[in-house]
Formats: C-alpha cells, sequence, structure tokens
C-alpha cells in the first residue's frame, strides 16, 4: 500500500496538537496522544494503543487491541514484522515494543496483535489492509488514510471544539509544518482566548512541548 511517510507523520503531529488544544481545558485528554523523542503514541480509551517510531526515511508501528483475539495466541511479537529488513526488528524491538511491554510469566514481552513498517513510502505488512484495520491498527486509520481537512472536521465534532481552539490548533500546525524539525515558541499571553479560559492548562502545556511547541 502506498503511503508517503512525510504526509503520516504530518497527520499525527496534526492529531496531536489538536488533542494538546483540548488537553489545555481538560487534562485527560493527555493520554490520547503523546510523543517521547521520534515515538508517538495513541490510545482510544477502548483498549487499543499503538506506538510508532519514526527514524529517517521510515517508521514501524505496533498496536495492541485488548479485545483482539490474537491475543490468546501469545504470539513473539517479531513474527508480525517476518519479511522486514533487520534495521527495522532492531528499531521495534529497541523503541514501539518498549510502550506494549506486558509481564508475561514473570517476562516483560511485547505483547501485540498487529504491526506495520514504511520504507520508501510504502507500507508493510504480514496482514492485508482490512485485517491490519480490524486487528488493531483501526487506531491509526485517519493518520494513514483521511486527508487533513477531513481529520480537523472529525476532531472539531468529537471534541465538539469552539471556533478559537480549531483557528488556535491550524495556527500551530501550520507554525509546526513551516518550522520542520526546529522548536516553535509562541507567547500565552499573545492568546487569551485559549488560555484564560483554564488555570490547569499543564498537561496541555506539555503536550505541545512533546511536539517541540514551547508556550512562554
Amino acid at each position: 500500500m502506498n503511503i508517503v511517510l512525510r504526509d503520516f507523520y504530518d497527520k499525527c503531529i496534526l492529531v496531536s496538537i489538536i488533542n494538546a488544544v483540548m488537553t489545555l481545558e481538560n487534562p485527560d485528554y493527555c493520554s490520547l496522544h503523546s510523543w517521547d523523542g521520534s515515538n508517538y503514541s495513541t490510545n482510544d480509551w477502548a483498549g487499543t494503543r499503538a506506538t510508532v517510531t519514526f527514524y529517517n526515511d521510515g517508521c514501524v508501528a505496533a498496536c495492541r487491541d485488548e479485545n483482539n483475539e490474537r491475543l490468546t495466541l501469545l504470539k513473539d511479537a517479531d513474527c508480525y514484522l517476518n519479511g522486514a529488513p533487520e534495521h527495522i526488528y532492531t528499531l521495534a524491538n529497541n523503541e514501539s515494543f518498549q510502550y506494549l511491554l506486558e509481564n508475561v510469566g514473570n517476562k516483560d514481552v511485547p505483547l501485540i496483535t498487529s504491526a506495520f513498517w514504511i520504507l520508501k513510502d510504502t507500507l508493510y505488512s504480514i496482514d492485508m489492509q482490512s485485517d491490519m484495520m480490524k486487528n488493531g491498527m483501526h487506531i491509526l486509520k485517519d493518520q494513514l488514510l483521511a486527508d487533513t481537512n477531513r481529520i480537523i472536521e472529525k476532531n472539531v465534532e468529537d471534541y465538539d471544539m469552539s471556533s478559537a481552539q480549531i483557528e488556535f490548533a491550524k495556527y500551530l500546525f501550520d507554525l509546526k509544518m513551516k518550522a520542520a524539525e526546529h522548536p516553535v515558541q509562541i507567547k500565552a499571553k499573545d492568546f487569551p482566548n485559549i488560555f484564560d479560559q483554564s488555570q490547569n492548562y499543564n498537561d496541555g502545556i506539555e503536550s505541545l512541548k512533546e511536539i517541540g511547541i514551547i508556550i512562554l
């Protein structure tokens, strides 16, 4: 399946920015999307979570759906990367798998129900696309397949975003895209319609910092 890596990365940034903006209002949202260096993690609060590790010209993603029957098989996580280059195995085991560890037989092991990797703008998986989604990757469906306008529309509805929050999220996303890998700095006092509405926005500020957006 053709997936442009840069577009996928940018859409992971977009949903993270939207979530961070809403976390400024409601700290509970902070667990839905997060970044740890080049690792992007998402959780749908319904038993599914995934981590994507980005690097240079590729990425590897792994997920676990707690309601998926594959968990009963206790398969070695590496089995979901059959056919991948050696560096993908290494990246998954050192990074993305580490966010999906569970204690099994007194040993911490990654428990996953689906995985994929992207190289040269092509997505690879042991699963067909429909099976990949059915086994947990639906949590990344929008980031993989939807365009940015559709993602914004969906999140506006899901979060019940105000017009001020929508415009702020779009503004931050535009700044981030122009800045690329460089940090972005803005002053909270310049956005009183956002920051003066809550006295408990530290989690939202931290979520933005994870993306490289610094609130002064």
